[in-house]
């Protein structure tokens, strides 16, 4: 016996946080791309997504955090990517301060592994 994925007609969206990771990201064979920013309140308009497999890849910052957030009360099935403290901790080497903290977070929605706090 083996188990196998339904053929689906689209492809797996992914949300990506900001316009340069989405120029940078090289998926565009297996997935949507759709830069999300602060326009997640447009996913409503897409009444599909609430039963599509979504990714959502953010800055581990503020701001991804209240985007993720933002997408999840849409969107709840929605799954990070790549914004765990393992992926923050292997590229030390690229971390900056952030300039400005998003001061109207909301995070309720953002699991604590997809938030952490080096």
């Amino acid at each position: 016996m083996f188990a196998f994925r339904t053929p689906r007609t689209y492809l797996d969206p992914i949300l990506i946080e900001s316009f340069d990771s989405f120029n940078w990201c090289r998926l565009a064979d297996c997935c949507q791309k759709w830069p999300a920013r602060y326009a997640v309140s447009a996913l409503k308009a897409l009444p599909w997504l609430r039963t599509a497999e979504v990714l959502y890849w953010g800055d581990i910052d503020t701001h991804g955090s209240a985007i993720l957030d933002r997408a999840r009360k849409t969107v709840p099935q929605i799954r990070s990517v790549l914004m765990d403290e393992a992926t923050l901790l292997a590229h030390q080497s690229l971390w900056v301060q952030e300039p400005l903290l998003c001061s109207n977070a909301e995070t309720a929605k953002v699991r604590p592994s997809e938030s952490p706090s080096v």
